[in-house]
C-alpha cells in the first residue's frame, strides 16, 4: 500500500502521535497482514509508537521496531500506557545500518521513512529477505512524486524537513519492489 494518511481530524490518536489518520487508519494499514498473536511485524519509522500500541492491542502480535531518533524511541519506552512491553522490541539505529533475520517477519510496516534515504532499494531488498515465504506483506506510507515534479509544495517540504528529502517516483518504487521480489 502506498499513499498518504488521511488529514488530521476527529478520531486522531493522542496529540503526541505524529501521524494523522487516527485509530481506524492505523488498523486499516495492517488489517490484511494476517497478524496473529504468534506473528511478528517489522516496523521501521516507529516514532513514539502510537500506531504500534494500537496494532499490538488490536491484533495481539509481536513488533520489532526500529527508530533512528533516539529521543522518540526513549520517549515511547517511558510512555507505555498498554501492557505491551513483552510484545515489543525497539532498537535505535540509522536506517541505512539495518539488518534483519531472514524469513522471520509476517509483515513489514515502513512509516514515512524511505524519502529520507538515498538507497531506498537497498532497504526494500533487506526487508523482502526478512519476510516469511508465502503470504507476507509490505505496507509503506511514503509518498511518490512525478519525476519532473518541481511543485512549490515539494520545494517547501524539502526546505523544512529535518531530514534530507529524497523523493522517489512510482517507476523507481516499482523497479525496487520488483528487484526485491515483493
Amino acid at each position: 500500500m502506498v499513499g498518504n494518511p488521511p488529514s488530521a481530524g476527529p478520531g486522531n490518536l493522542e496529540p503526541w502521535f505524529r501521524r494523522a489518520g487516527g485509530t481506524e487508519y492505523v488498523e486499516k494499514l495492517v488489517s490484511g497482514c494476517s497478524l496473529t498473536a504468534t506473528e511478528t511485524l517489522l516496523e521501521i519509522g516507529f516514532g513514539m509508537g502510537g500506531g504500534t500500541r494500537i496494532i499490538i492491542g488490536k491484533f495481539g502480535n509481536y513488533v520489532t521496531a526500529y527508530e533512528r531518533n533516539s529521543i522518540l524511541a526513549t520517549a515511547m519506552r517511558h510512555a507505555v500506557t498498554y501492557d505491551i512491553n513483552d510484545k515489543l522490541v525497539v532498537t535505535t539505529l540509522p536506517f541505512e545500518d539495518l539488518d534483519f533475520k531472514p524469513k522471520y517477519f509476517r509483515a513489514a510496516l515502513v512509516h514515512e521513512t524511505l524519502y529520507t534515504m538515498e538507497d531506498k532499494a537497498g532497504l526494500i531488498s533487506k526487508i523482502s529477505v526478512s519476510l516469511k515465504p508465502g503470504a507476507s506483506h509490505l505496507v509503506m506510507t511514503d509518498s511518490l512524486f512525478d519525476a519532473d515534479d518541481e511543485s512549490e509544495e515539494l520545494a517547501a517540504w524539502k526546505a523544512v524537513d529535518e531530514h534530507a528529502v529524497h523523493p522517489w517516483t512510482e517507476a523507481e518504487f516499482t523497479k525496487a519492489i520488483e528487484r526485491a521480489g515483493v
